[in-house]
């Protein structure tokens, strides 16, 4: 089954669609409870729990959320749920992010979702592909709805240094567009 983008999902939802939260769950939740478990130690338990809580957050809280991150506040409000369970049962949840390498170790999924491709967006993916590495893996992390703490938390930089490490991202992305004839 293709991913339905974060903003037909958000258009359903708004809609009062429940399946569009099943369809939500189908695309996110494991790939949301495993990196909880993973990158922030929370047992499977508090992670399903948080990831429910999260589900709930987004039914009730659909018509705060930026249609086009939906995804990204869903895991948002799963990572805070989680710190908060483990908090509340005693336990210490790892505050450290996911290290760089684990991060692309772990990278199975395409950020940028299928659908027809129009030239434009043809060139962008081209950009994308030829950057460095670096270029790749912020722009992967935007896409996803990473904010500039998570970022500055993989980089191992300050937040401050993540926004310079975003606003070097799209120069690099926006000249190769230019060269290209974008």
């Amino acid at each position: 089954m293709a991913n339905v983008p974060d903003s037909v999902l958000h258009a359903r939802l708004l809609a009062g669609d429940e399946q569009a939260l099943a369809t939500l769950d189908e695309q996110v939740g494991s790939r949301c409870m495993g990196w909880l478990m993973k990158s922030r130690g929370a047992s499977f338990e508090d992670a399903q729990e948080a990831w429910s809580d999260a589900l709930t957050a987004v039914w009730k809280d659909v018509k705060k959320i930026v249609p086009a991150k939906l995804s990204g506040y869903a895991f948002k409000v799963a990572a805070n749920k989680a710190a908060s369970i483990a908090r509340k049962n005693g336990r210490r949840i790892e505050t450290d992010a996911i290290s760089l390498e684990d991060y692309m170790a772990d990278k199975d999924i395409e950020r940028v979702q299928q659908a027809p491709e129009s030239a434009l967006v043809r060139r962008l993916r081209e950009c994308i592909e030829r950057a460095r590495e670096r270029v790749r893996v912020v722009t992967d992390l935007l896409l996803s709805g990473a904010g500039m703490k998570e970022i500055a938390a993989i980089f191992k930089v300050k937040e401050d240094s993540a926004y310079q490490i975003k606003a070097r991202t799209l120069r690099a992305l926006r000249e190769c567009m230019e060269r290209s004839g974008a």
